[in-house]
């Protein structure tokens, strides 16, 4: 009887291994591209993990330096919208610069409707383009970041990219970095 039963549960695992295989649909043929905007963050982060005394006496001085990093990031956002810096304006124009260097034909999608509690969570579906691809990359956190025993801050930069084709239910392309 046991057998029998490892005989049926072999040839039942066989027969779902020998289904149809998944087709893949055919990659598009990309001569146009289409970009929807980086928009600029609305606030900067700054995270100073430096402190040996943090490390050797945690609580009181976590909360400390949390407090004071949120002091500081909120001066960094008030400096950097004051100075109208706009770094979405200038990564939207390096990467369209970049991608004509590549051979694509590129238009810059003017005038796309945003959710303002979400402004990078976009219907790409809705978008009217003529281009064979759209190219959406955006920031979700920007500003400056010390680890621990560094006196010096470095840039610190979160994007995601996504390459969205029309008709398709899925993207061609999607990463965060």
């Amino acid at each position: 009887m046991i057998r029998f039963v490892i005989t049926l549960a072999f040839s039942v695992v066989l027969a779902s291994c020998a289904s149809k295989p998944i087709v893949a649909l055919p990659k598009p043929t990309i001569k146009s591209i289409a970009i929807v905007p980086a928009t600029t963050p609305t606030a900067y982060t700054l995270d100073n993990r430096n402190g040996a005394i943090g490390l050797l006496i945690p609580g009181i001085v976590g909360i400390a330096y949390s407090m004071e990093n949120k002091t500081k990031a909120k001066v960094l956002t008030e400096r950097l919208t004051a100075s109208r810096y706009s770094p979405g304006v200038e990564f939207t124009n390096a990467m369209a610069a970049a991608l004509r260097e590549q051979g694509y034909t590129v238009q810059i999608l003017e005038n796309v409707a945003r959710d303002p509690g979400s402004p990078d969570d976009i219907d790409y579906e809705k978008l009217n383009y003529s281009a064979d691809a759209i190219v959406h990359a955006y920031f979700f956190e920007m500003g400056l970041y010390s680890g621990h025993f560094s006196i010096n801050y470095q840039p610190r930069v979160n994007a995601t990219g996504t390459v969205f084709v029309k008709g398709r239910s899925d993207y061609l392309y999607s990463e965060s970095i």
